[in-house]
């Protein structure tokens, strides 16, 4: 693999806003030729991206293209609004609003149950309707493949409900964009549905 292809898999990635590191790039490069030397440009590029999604983000990342986003958000305690594009790899998550139920119904000493019930009276319609939901709300460990020891590990909160979030947070190396405007605090990020897509 010449230094013009292995550019331009660097510009592929890059229009997706993902920097990766040339050793780790040109070791799949060469692990997916032998599996298969007749694959042209755009399916060797899909492919390195396809391994890229399964790879843990801190093996992968180009450190000295990222751009902490942490010590940006720390340094005002006020709202912040950042505009760019970033990259995460969902660390772990907690749904924020189970907790505060059970601490709320333990306090009180009620019993916890796994789904709340809503009773619903239609207007047009002499019937009652039970619907039955399970209240989600969900904080999510961000890494950007940032040293560990250095705890820059950052917050997202669902701000507002995001659509299939639950669907892909349990994903291992789950891989998310945010931008391109965001609000964030003191090392958290508001998510919504319009700052955040999962790859």
């Amino acid at each position: 693999m010449n230094s013009q292809s292995l550019k331009s898999i660097e510009t592929f990635l890059a229009k997706k806003y993902i920097y990766l590191n040339k050793q780790w790039i040109q070791q799949n490069i060469d692990n997916l030729t032998r599996l298969n030397n007749n694959l042209n440009s755009s399916t060797l590029e899909e492919s390195i991206y396809q391994e890229f999604l399964k790879t843990n983000l801190k093996e992968a990342i180009d450190l000295q293209k990222v751009i902490n986003l942490k010590d940006k958000i720390n340094k005002d305690i006020k709202h912040s609004i950042i505009q760019g594009y970033y990259l995460f790899q969902i660390e772990d998550f907690i749904n924020i609003a189970e907790s505060f139920y059970k601490v709320n119904q333990n306090s009180n000493n009620l019993d916890v149950v796994d789904e709340e019930v809503e009773t619903v009276y239609l207007k047009n319609e002499d019937e009652k309707v039970k619907k039955v939901y399970e209240k989600k709300i969900f904080k999510l460990k961000l890494t950007q493949g940032l040293n560990e020891e250095t705890n820059n590990y950052i917050y997202g909160f669902e701000y507002k409900p995001i659509r299939n979030i639950d669907k892909y947070i349990e994903n291992k190396y789950q891989k998310i964009l945010i931008g391109p405007t965001f609000q964030a605090r003191i090392g958290f990020i508001y998510l919504t549905n319009e700052n955040i897509k999962f790859m």
